[in-house]
């Protein structure tokens, strides 16, 4: 069961019931910890001095460093570290970062609004997400948004 003691802070009753709507398991583990938007670089800070079990690979991640690099770039550093994956990689560039090109083609909203608003008879594929979102360069960005925005308003 879902509900908000308040606004913008979710409860759950279990960690099974967010992975039978779709979570990762890594996913619930970093919701569990607080990791949101608004903490990420402090989480992840933690997460990559503290926690060094946490980590992939060697060496330290700079988040500093980040806003230098290229898109995949982030993405490559982001999902070194355990529990952070494309997505959650993505969407630190969209809502982090500000990166305005971004087209997070695992989102499952995204597909959903993709293969309404575009006609698909099933949820859009990665690859049908890249072509029809290639026409949206370089603001791919801000087409997830209002596809998100079609969705929560029932516009789509």
């Amino acid at each position: 069961m879902l509900k908000f003691d308040k606004p913008g802070r979710l409860i759950f009753s279990t960690a099974e019931g967010f992975v039978g709507l779709g979570w990762t398991t890594a996913g619930v583990r970093r919701l569990i910890l607080g990791m949101t938007f608004e903490n990420t670089e402090k989480a992840l800070d933690r997460t990559c001095s503290d926690l060094p079990l946490m980590k992939r690979g060697s060496g330290e991640l700079n988040l500093k460093r980040l806003k230098k690099l290229s898109d995949e770039d982030v993405i490559t550093e982001l999902t070194k570290v355990r529990g952070i994956g494309r997505w959650s990689a993505q969407m630190y560039l969209i809502f982090h970062l500000g990166r305005l090109d971004v087209l997070p083609t695992g989102d499952l909203g995204l597909q959903v609004a993709t293969a309404r608003g575009y006609g698909f008879d099933e949820n859009a594929t990665a690859d049908e997400m890249e072509k029809t979102g290639a026409r949206w360069a370089p603001c791919r960005s801000m087409a997830s948004w209002y596809l998100w925005r079609g969705l929560d308003g029932g516009g789509l």
